[in-house]
């Protein structure tokens, strides 16, 4: 007699070994997040593209003027959201796999809200570094680690008052729409 489960079961309710852990749950989340490498690189841009029209929206919607710093504003937002769409591509197909479609829908939005913001304030941060080099001292030591938490934290805290403002008014549409078409298509 010849047992056979279906993929979807397989990967909601991995085997347990007689230990109760549950036997080869890495090996299966690195498969599936291998198996999400491509569909993430064409998730990306189609994400990535979709916050820049979000954050473009809000500058027009606010009356602000196309320039040199808004084009920078937008770059640095596209870089954020296409680098954060994707590890968040790969990391909610490695942790939801064939769960319901509720836990996909809240696996990608979560991913995508931490990641594409985690990213974008960290390429803040390396705008303020760059910028306060010149005033950091050469040498790793204390001094300099504290000048390192102090940019970050203002960097942090910039984007936060300010950065996040961008994206959330017209950023939320792009941001259910990304996490419905991945809910939807990892399913199958």
């Amino acid at each position: 007699m010849e047992i056979t489960i279906d993929r979807r079961e397989a990967d909601a309710a991995p085997a347990v070994k007689p230990g109760g852990a549950p036997a080869g749950l890495l090996r299966a989340a690195f498969t599936r997040a291998r198996a999400a490498l491509l569909p993430g690189l064409v998730f990306a841009p189609a994400y990535a593209s979709g916050v820049v029209v979000a954050v473009a929206l809000h500058l027009y919607w606010r009356e602000m003027a196309f320039n040199p710093r808004t084009g920078a504003i937008l770059i640095l937002f596209a870089l954020g959201a296409l680098l954060g769409g994707f590890l968040a591509y790969v990391l909610a197909a490695s942790v939801a796999g064939a769960r319901p479609f509720s836990a996909r829908l809240a696996a990608i939005a979560v991913a995508l809200m931490a990641i594409t913001a985690g990213i974008t304030a960290f390429l803040f941060f390396l705008q303020f570094r760059i910028y306060y080099a010149q005033w950091h001292t050469d040498h790793i030591g204390r001094l300099w680690l504290m000048q390192m938490a102090y940019t970050g934290a203002t960097a942090v805290y910039i984007f936060m008052s300010s950065g996040l403002k961008l994206i959330l008014p017209f950023g939320l549409p792009v941001l259910f729409a990304a996490s419905w078409v991945f809910a939807r298509r990892s399913g199958r």
